[in-house]
């Protein structure tokens, strides 16, 4: 009942908001630049192109997979 509450509170607060034009949400994706990112992760890129996996160059380069595969993605496009 207590959960119940807290949530209709929050939907009522979120309505006001969004009324007013202060609610807009989580933006999508990044707003850099594909080059611009891309030269940022120079290393992921060189260990790639040698055919390290995704993980191990994860590894090696000392950031998420979740980078090396956005890195992968942007280069094949």
């Amino acid at each position: 009942m207590e959960r119940e509450t807290l949530l209709e509170r929050q939907r009522e607060g979120i309505a006001i908001a969004k009324a007013k034009g202060v609610y807009k949400g989580r933006l999508r994706g990044s707003s850099e630049p594909k080059d611009v990112f891309l030269s940022k992760y120079s290393n992921v890129q060189k260990r790639l192109k040698e055919g390290h996996s995704m993980r191990n160059t994860a590894k090696l380069c000392d950031v998420s997979l979740g980078t090396v595969q956005k890195v992968k993605r942007l280069i094949l496009n």
